[in-house]
């Protein structure tokens, strides 16, 4: 058995979500956004969530962090409208989809180091999945991994919330978390 990290499997998925979904970017109108989003940088998300070798914080301290993190990633979402498809062959990845791929491995991590905030996962997942404006491979990857924790958690899943197109790629993405 071949053993990922979480970025390598969220880079995977990333991946395959973009050649299962023919990089359907423009498929709804964008949700009204701040007029500028916000990119999340790697030292920007060491800042927020700190590395797990060194945390010695609160539970409750832990959740406000991470809340934290979760409002900064969202915010810095890939939009459909952040997008041209001039430029990319329909079957490269956009290169800006690698900054929500970098804020999926610190929730994963995250999460995996402390599973209390596994429910503050699910909130962004969801909010995700549902957002018009954030591009539909995303979109897909977001409803993956509620899927995931709701089965998980014993939490009823209503699918019929989300477009088919996400629902559909989202059944199909592979979610690596163990």
């Amino acid at each position: 058995m071949v053993r990922m990290n979480s970025s390598t499997c969220l880079l995977l998925g990333a991946l395959s979500m973009f050649i299962v979904s023919g990089w359907s970017l423009m498929e709804s109108e964008p949700v009204s956004t701040p007029e500028t989003v916000t990119s999340v940088t790697p030292e920007a998300l060491e800042a927020v969530i700190p590395s797990t070798e060194t945390a010695d914080v609160s539970a409750s301290e832990a959740q406000r962090v991470f809340k934290s993190f979760l409002t900064k990633s969202f915010e810095g979402l890939v939009l459909s409208s952040d997008l041209s498809p001039e430029g990319h062959a329909l079957h490269d990845t956009p290169s800006e989809t690698y900054r929500d791929t970098e804020a999926f491995g610190k929730i994963m991590d995250s999460v995996k180091a402390n599973p209390e905030l596994a429910l503050l996962a699910m909130d962004f997942y969801e909010k995700c999945a549902l957002s018009d404006g954030v591009i539909s491979p995303t979109r897909s990857v977001c409803l993956a991994h509620l899927k995931y924790w709701s089965e998980k958690k014993g939490i009823p899943l209503n699918k019929d919330r989300f477009p088919s197109h996400v629902v559909s790629t989202a059944e199909i993405l592979p979610v690596l978390w163990e």
